[in-house]
């Protein structure tokens, strides 16, 4: 197995599972917000009585201020008792001067104070809380019985964004289905090619130097290991592939199969289709559900297909000198022959590895697939 390959297919993994944050952090930056304070805000020095009423429509008191540095400071108090006091500096440092002080003011209270997307937060002791945000060119002082009251959105006078786009309503929260859809559209934008690398990073290569059997010799090697001391059927499908598969419904070897699935709930067959032009040996993984039905010696395992990717695997490097004996069967003269002393524990690797070494000897790739669709898997 090249660890070349193998580390290639997981950093392109990380790569494409990472790089929608930034693209979504960036697209997000680009989108403009749908809402904006109310122009009005900034003419908070010259407005009517009016004017000011049909900016707070939520009623309420509203009680023109007098304070050093400003030119215009109003204190709303709203009916379901949030207050907050608008102001509108004529200066930057007369505002910076001012919020220092409150901070200074609240430290003396006793409040908990932090800093939070350039807001001022403050709990006082009795549970209610404050803070400090700016809406425009105004400054807003907001004051409730809960942390949860003064970040609400509904104290501040807005009015829609002329400069709202797609983006903006692709990141509103009605678009959030629209959004989601998008990540799925990402995601399989990635899947095709991340199919083939998986495949690519699990191929098995063939022994350098080794002369490359025919299609035809290969296939028949494998025919003759479907034989009655081995637990496992080779035979032709009705698409010309070679299925491999345990023999469940042997009398021989049933019950034994049985009583090493006992516990496991699922198990897999292979599906081998040759390739003589290009000799590479696609090998699809189907996976099946195991439902124990009643035997004369007790109950018996029987497949049950299920819907699954049948992801490649990194089986291991048996096919680059690695020894079929460790599985059942030995390499000799260009054949595999069974060994009897060999007792089955009915795994996956008992399949695989026997093939893996067969083919990368006979000059063969052996390469897992999720389909035998070229698009799809290579």
């Amino acid at each position: 197995m090249d660890l070349v390959r193998i580390a290639t297919f997981y950093a392109f993994g990380v790569v494409s599972v990472v790089l929608w944050l930034p693209l979504l952090y960036l697209l997000r930056a680009l989108a403009p917000p749908a809402k904006i304070p109310d122009p009005a805000l900034g003419r908070l020095h010259r407005l009517s009585e009016e004017e000011l009423r049909a900016l707070f429509p939520q009623g309420g008191t509203i009680e023109r201020l007098v304070l050093p540095g400003t030119l215009a400071a109003l204190r709303v108090r709203r009916p379901d008792g949030l207050l907050f006091t608008l102001l509108r500096f004529a200066n930057p440092p007369a505002r910076l001067s001012w919020t220092e002080e409150l901070r200074r003011s609240k430290a003396r209270a006793g409040c908990r104070i932090r800093e939070r997307d350039g807001m001022l937060l403050y709990q006082r002791s009795d549970g209610g809380a404050g803070a400090l945000h700016r809406c425009g060119e105004v400054l807003a002082h907001v004051e409730g019985a809960s942390p949860g009251e003064v970040l609400a959105p509904d104290w501040c006078p807005n009015v829609d964004n002329p400069r709202a786009n797609r983006l903006t309503r692709l990141f509103g929260r009605p678009a959030i289905p629209l959004l989601a859809g998008g990540l799925l559209a990402y995601g399989l934008l990635w899947i095709v090619p991340w199919l083939h690398l998986a495949s690519w990073a699990s191929e098995v290569l063939p022994i350098a130097g080794n002369p490359v059997a025919s299609e035809q010799s290969l296939a028949e090697e494998l025919l003759r290991l479907d034989r009655p001391d081995l637990p496992y059927h080779v035979v032709r499908d009705a698409e010309g592939a070679l299925r491999i598969e345990w023999k469940l419904q042997d009398a021989l070897w049933a019950d034994v199969i049985a009583a090493r699935w006992r516990e496991q709930p699922a198990t897999s067959t292979l599906v081998l289709r040759l390739d003589g032009r290009e000799h590479v040996v696609r090998v699809l993984e189907r996976s099946y559900a195991l439902s124990w039905e009643p035997g004369p010696a007790g109950p018996r395992p029987r497949l049950v297909p299920r819907r699954s990717l049948g992801l490649p695997g990194f089986s291991g490097a048996a096919g680059a000198g690695g020894r079929a004996d460790h599985w059942g069967l030995s390499f000799e003269d260009g054949h595999l022959v069974p060994d009897s002393s060999y007792s089955y524990s009915f795994q996956l690797e008992e399949l695989k590895q026997p093939l893996i070494e067969l083919f990368t000897r006979q000059g063969w790739t052996y390469k897992p697939v999720v389909s035998f669709r070229r698009w799809l898997a290579g």
